[in-house]
């Protein structure tokens, strides 16, 4: 009862916030609701205080909530919503429940074309923004202007959003702001050849202590759909540096189950200039990833990856010259599947450590009602020639789900795990996934 009870507490949350909107009875009676719910409850055995062998049993309840009000008086008006909540069932009251407002917002978004050319986008409220160097949480507005064969446009300010300190936290423009914009450069030259530039702008700010103007350029090209090569680059003007360039390219070929990929960037810590730590000088980080997969004997396939990670430390001087010294670590993975079987072994080495790992994971569907999944992996950990931060370590997930109805599934799941501190720790999930909607279908 306590449960169906707060999930009613956030739906009517997320309502009354459209309360003025919903007054007039015809709009109430166009407005449709769809969405999905997730419940899970999660318990495991933890030692009191964090240690010891006196052991506790511990039990979480999580709730997610998304929605959309649909035909709000239009049909190009909506209302989109997602909330969180959390509560250590063991330890606290219904009271000390937490929630969180990821999305919170209006909008609005003709069906048909303004003046038959520009697709037109806008929002209002708390919401994630996709534009390069801008990407984060806004509370405030976005315009967005697409045109087909050219390209479009985005604009958005506001202030920054969620604060991990007071979770429901909306911010006063004095308090802090983001305000950047996405020029898309998209000429149609048919399916051949599809390039894109896109030139993105943002200047975020927070109490006067943090804040960062940048500035991000990324360009790619599309080849007959199986060619993919792009590369980026991000600079910011407060601390006259470039933070960021990445590049990369990749081949697929569908029929042959064929893909060929690799990647390179480079990196520096993408902290605010008015940040404390700025005065520190921080060395880059360059990765180089790549891999390679393609099908074999019928339902089967092959896979292989790598990754090459270069810290850069302080320089040395040796002889009187000066020479920079980089600390190496590599990765490599092998992955064999065969239709929802898949068979992996991970390899690192170098900077960190040695470590070799083994995974085996497998779905199987019975009926039309039970999908079973079982996710088992291994891994022994090499720190130095000391043994002192050796580890082994066993993991294990089984799980399955039922389709109880349409709309919902109920899933159980079994987790294990086996290392140096942890002799046997076992956990239990149990969480109900429902989809809903009503009003005109």
């Amino acid at each position: 009862m306590g449960r169906r009870c707060f999930r009613r507490a956030l739906c009517g949350i997320a309502l009354l916030s459209l309360g003025t909107a919903l007054l007039a009875p015809d709009v109430a009676h166009s407005v449709r609701l769809q969405g999905r719910s997730s419940t899970a409850f999660y318990t495991q055995e933890v030692a009191k205080g964090g240690s010891g062998d006196d052991f506790e049993n511990r039990t979480r309840a999580y709730e997610r909530l998304r929605f959309s009000l649909l035909d709000l008086g239009a049909s190009a008006l909506s209302f989109h919503g997602y909330l969180t909540a959390r509560n250590d069932l063991t330890n606290e009251s219904i009271g000390d429940t937490r929630a969180r407002l990821y999305h919170g917002y209006l909008e609005y978004r003709p069906l048909r074309n303004l003046l038959g050319v520009y697709r037109l986008q806008s929002r209002l409220g708390r919401q994630w923004i996709s534009a390069g160097v801008g990407s984060g949480t806004l509370d405030g507005a976005l315009l967005q202007v697409d045109r087909a064969g050219w390209g479009g446009m985005s604009l958005f300010g506001g202030t920054l959003g969620i604060d991990t300190r007071d979770q429901w936290r909306f911010d006063k423009p004095e308090d802090s702001r983001r305000l950047g914009a996405e020029l898309r450069i998209r000429p149609d030259f048919g399916d051949a050849a599809v390039p894109e530039v896109k030139v993105s702008f943002a200047e975020t700010r927070r109490d006067e202590v943090d804040e960062s103007r940048r500035l991000g350029v990324r360009g790619s090209l599309r080849i007959r759909r199986q060619l993919h090569i792009w590369s980026e680059v991000r600079h910011d003007f407060l601390l006259d540096r470039t933070y960021g360039t990445a590049s990369g390219l990749e081949f697929l070929k569908p029929a042959k189950r064929l893909r060929v990929w690799a990647e390179y960037n480079r990196r520096y810590s993408s902290i605010p200039a008015t940040s404390f730590f700025a005065y520190w000088d921080s060395k880059p980080v360059s990765e180089l990833r790549g891999g390679l997969g393609f099908g074999i004997g019928g339902p089967y396939r092959v896979g292989f990856d790598f990754t090459r990670t270069d810290f850069k430390q302080e320089a040395s001087y040796v002889n009187g010259a000066s020479r920079s010294e980089v600390d190496r670590a590599n990765a490599y993975r092998f992955v064999v599947e065969r239709g929802a079987i898949q068979l992996g072994a991970r390899f690192e080495s170098g900077f960190g450590g040695d470590r070799t790992g083994l995974v085996a994971s497998a779905t199987h569907r019975i009926g039309e009602r039970w999908d079973l999944l079982a996710d088992l992996g291994w891994q022994t950990y090499e720190w130095d020639d000391t043994k002192l931060a050796d580890d082994d370590a066993a993991s294990g997930i089984l799980a399955a789900t039922y389709k109880a109805a349409p709309g919902t599934h109920l899933t159980g799941q079994v987790e294990m795990m086996n290392n140096r501190d942890l002799k046997q720790d076992l956990r239990f999930l149990l969480r109900v996934d429902q989809r809903f909607r009503l009003g005109r279908s």
